[in-house]
């Protein structure tokens, strides 16, 4: 019989420079589940908030193990923050997450549609095609027939919201965002849809605070360490 096995870090246990050195992109996270899935399945679902790989293998042991090694492959300093389950807690976890109950700002809308994507682009078979298809299934009805729903679509939204409502019209306000990873990117967005001016972007890597910075026709600025 396969173990599903789930291995992953997030915002309860890791702060955002370390989820963010372990974030990948769609195509990224499609290269990592088929170079897990070796003759088993897996998905890598990877936001700004978190990194988890879920495996379903016939050796729980060894999927925990390579997916541990995945994961610090990409960070080294992870392994404090890294979380294990198996099978039904395994299984809870991700109907947790996407409902939003698992999410820094519970309810977030955003978490649902990355679960889909995470599935879309995954090496899935039996087991984690039909965890993930009941795992949409619950987080849609969750926000159907719950108040959940009701939440900020995001932590970037939730704080565009908090800095208008301290601030009053943002139209023109020039903002420095602080981190050019994807937590900035979606933050300088929501702040650009609110009527800002994205006048710097700050980050360590010069080279990403450029290519961030020309998509909002802002000016890269260094940041040390």
């Amino acid at each position: 019989m396969s173990a599903l096995v789930l291995v992953g870090i997030s915002h309860h246990r890791a702060p955002v420079e370390l989820r963010e050195r372990a974030a990948l992109g769609r195509d990224e996270a499609a290269a990592l589940a088929r170079t897990l899935a070796a003759d088993g399945e897996a998905v890598c679902l990877s936001t700004c908030n978190r990194t988890e790989l879920y495996l379903a293998a016939e050796s729980g042991d060894d999927a925990e193990r390579r997916a541990e090694e995945a994961l610090l492959a990409l960070e080294a300093e992870l392994g404090p923050a890294l979380y294990r389950l198996r099978d039904e807690s395994a299984a809870l976890h991700l109907f947790r997450v996407a409902a939003g109950l698992d999410s820094m700002v519970p309810g977030e809308g955003e978490i649902l549609g990355q679960v889909r994507v995470a599935y879309e682009v995954g090496t899935t078979g039996p087991i984690l095609d039909r965890l993930f298809r009941q795992a949409l299934h619950a987080g849609r009805k969750a926000r159907v027939e719950t108040a959940i729903g009701e939440s900020p679509a995001s932590v970037s939204s939730a704080a565009a919201a908090l800095a208008e409502q301290v601030f009053g019209d943002l139209a023109g306000r020039k903002i420095l965002v602080v981190g050019a990873g994807k937590v900035g990117d979606v933050a300088a967005r929501n702040l650009l849809s609110r009527g800002a001016d994205i006048a710097w972007i700050a980050n360590r890597s010069a080279e990403r605070a450029a290519s961030v910075a020309a998509r909002f026709g802002g000016e890269p600025l260094p940041l040390e360490a």
